[in-house]
């Protein structure tokens, strides 16, 4: 094609004496990319610079074949300006980018203009297309280099004409907007407020537009994510050598996390008002020379003071004798108060005060006042906070109680002594009982016929031996309850104590059917002690076994004494019986004092005897047996053993 080009161009040039031969050779030789096409707009004609720029043979390019040439994204854009040329009959000038042969696309300047007959029409159109992608890229290079600077400005430039038509806004610190700049162009921006303001600020921008007045509000701006960011506006006009406007340029600044944060003060101080208003005291704040500036609502209730409103920016000596007339401190309570306070603001101490002061129905009641001082960066007091807490419901229940206190303790005592009585009633009953038993049996051997003068003689020995017993019992009760100083301990050995005990309570155990047995070990050590106690201890635990078991009719009425010693370095003596047994809730309950299981009983027994076994650095406890019965046990401290002691 191109040689049928030269070649036709050659004979044209060759007919016209030379002179159209050399204006081919320039077509081919321009620098440029020339090409002509039909009054369709089809081209018909590539120079030789197009060919061997893009690589696409003159065949190939003819008709609609260059536009494969023209970057995919600028075609519709450069087709749409020519098609628009050619139906209007005008010149046309675009930019688009241009594939070279090895495949980088460079932009171009495209320029055409048609060549028209006489008749008025066109009969060609003449094309030039311009490698301008140095110069463009250059000039891009500086624009970007001027946006760049301006958006390097540490705040947000907006800048509209001087009819108010937005024309560019710099990104730094304003969140992008959710629309693209095309549409925020002219007052498009107005779009992006959002919807309770739009119509105020639309309206305030084009009174300032009219007026030429700076322009300063504030309103919120949709952002990409869809939420709304409050900014800080300020336009101001700028003008020429003759006063007209010339552009409006704006200050934005993004100021929704300040709101914010300020919002959530306000919150806070309302929240902390609140909080103060209606705490469950009264509040007082004073200034550094201790003059009152502030009281909560509740304070005022309760003196029933409203004009202490007014007081609060009153003269100092009025309001001086404001605040002693509202405060009413007692009479007794002044002075003290007084002191406290003066001795507060001389040395920055905090104050804190129980006195009674003077409601408002005139009643005087009991006050906790604390003072604390307020201290700026420097130390210096900026102001004294004090808080009063009505004490006097709480002070009246103290005194009650003081008093219900003091005669809990009168009926403790007395209930000691009932306590001693009842032992002391109980522990002698059981000795003086066998006394009676061995006078009244003495007395029936002297009446008999003969008179058994013999059993007589015997029987007055045991009454001998166990009014002894009771004498012992009172002196030892005495020693016990009294606190005084133990009359001195032996070695004891619980195997003879148990025997004693059994052979005393034989009537009383033939009597409630017990079936006694003793398991002792031979090998026990002894324990030290007061030989009369223990043995009114295992008494007791005795009789209550046999006690225990007196309902039984379905089995045997054993009763078990056992002795042993384990390796805690204890001995250990128990009681098993095989009664009703004891209930859980009251395995414990059975060692207090007047509590018992028993219709009969006083409930002193087990009390006194765990007494007398701590008393003696031991423990009496009891257990719920694996069949019927419980089991009681007492564990004392070993000492050595009765071989070793012989």
């Amino acid at each position: 094609m191109v040689a049928r080009v030269r070649t036709r161009a050659k004979a044209k040039a060759e007919s016209s004496g030379g002179t159209d031969a050399d204006f081919g050779e320039l077509i081919h030789g321009l620098p440029a990319l020339v090409w002509t096409a039909g009054p369709d707009g089809r081209i018909d004609f590539l120079n030789q610079h197009w060919v061997e720029y893009t690589g696409l043979s003159a065949d190939a390019g003819i008709g609609t074949g260059w536009e494969a040439t023209i970057h995919p994204d600028d075609r519709p854009s450069l087709l749409g300006r020519l098609s628009a040329s050619i139906g209007a009959g005008t010149a046309c000038d675009a930019q688009a980018r241009v594939r070279r042969f090895d495949g980088a696309f460079r932009w171009f300047q495209f320029r055409a203009s048609p060549r028209v007959s006489r008749s008025g029409k066109i009969v060609k159109w003449f094309g030039i297309t311009t490698d301008i992608d140095d110069l463009k890229r250059s000039g891009d290079a500086a624009a970007q280099s001027e946006q760049d600077l301006v958006d390097r400005i540490p705040a947000s430039i907006t800048v509209a004409s001087a009819t108010g038509e937005h024309i560019y806004t710099s990104s730094w610190g304003v969140t992008r907007p959710i629309a693209p700049p095309s549409v925020l162009r002219g007052l498009g921006f107005m779009s992006q407020l959002h919807s309770d303001e739009q119509d105020w600020v639309n309206a305030e921008w084009l009174r300032c537009v009219r007026t030429g007045e700076t322009m300063e509000l504030e309103h919120r701006l949709q952002r990409a994510d869809g939420t709304y960011r409050w900014l800080h506006v300020r336009v101001a006009p700028y003008r020429d050598d003759s006063g007209a406007i010339v552009r409006w340029y704006g200050l934005i600044s993004d100021i929704d996390d300040q709101r914010k944060a300020e919002e959530a003060l306000r919150r806070s101080e309302q929240g902390f008002r609140l909080l103060v208003e209606m705490i469950p005291a009264l509040v007082a704040r004073w200034t550094p020379d201790g003059q009152l500036d502030y009281v909560n609502r509740r304070l005022l209730d309760y003196f029933s003071a409203p004009s202490l409103e007014a007081g609060l920016s009153a003269s100092t000596d009025s309001f001086r004798r404001q605040r002693l007339r509202i405060a009413s401190v007692h009479p007794e309570d002044w002075d003290s108060w007084l002191r406290k306070r003066i001795r507060s603001l001389e040395t920055g101490e905090p104050l804190e005060s129980t006195h009674r002061v003077r409601r408002a129905d005139g009643t005087y009641r009991w006050f906790h006042e604390r003072v604390e001082p307020m201290r700026d960066e420097s130390g210096k007091i900026s102001g004294w906070y004090a808080v009063g807490i009505d004490i006097h419901d709480g002070r009246v229940l103290e005194d009650a109680l003081r008093a219900a206190r003091h005669r809990l303790d009168v009926a403790t005592q007395m209930a000691a002594i009932a306590e001693l009585s009842a032992s002391i009633a109980h522990e002698v009953n059981q000795p003086l009982t066998s006394v009676i038993t061995n006078a009244t049996m003495g007395l029936e051997m002297l009446d008999a016929v003969p008179p058994n003068v013999k059993g007589a003689r015997e029987t007055a020995r045991r009454t001998v031996r166990d009014g002894t017993r009771a004498a012992d019992v009172l002196l030892r009760l005495r020693a016990l309850f009294m606190k005084e100083k133990d009359t001195g301990t032996e070695l004891v050995d619980l195997n003879d104590a148990a025997r004693d005990v059994v052979a005393l309570s034989r009537g009383e155990l033939q009597r409630t059917g017990a079936i006694v047995q003793t398991l002792f070990s031979y090998d026990l050590s002894l324990v030290r002690g007061d030989r009369v106690q223990f043995q009114q201890v295992i008494l007791n635990l005795v009789r209550n076994a046999a006690q225990a078991m007196e309902g039984v009719h379905d089995r045997p009425r054993r009763l078990t004494i056992t002795t042993e010693r384990q390796d805690d370095n204890f001995v250990y003596l128990s009681v098993q019986d095989a009664g009703t047994g004891i209930a859980p809730q009251s395995i414990e309950k059975i060692f207090e004092a007047f509590y018992t299981t028993k219709n009969s009983g006083m409930g002193i027994g087990l009390s006194v005897s765990r007494s007398i076994i701590e008393k003696h650095g031991g423990r009496l406890w009891a257990e719920a047996n694996q069949g019927p019965g419980s089991t009681f046990l007492i564990a004392l401290p070993a000492g050595p053993k009765a071989s070793d002691a012989g």
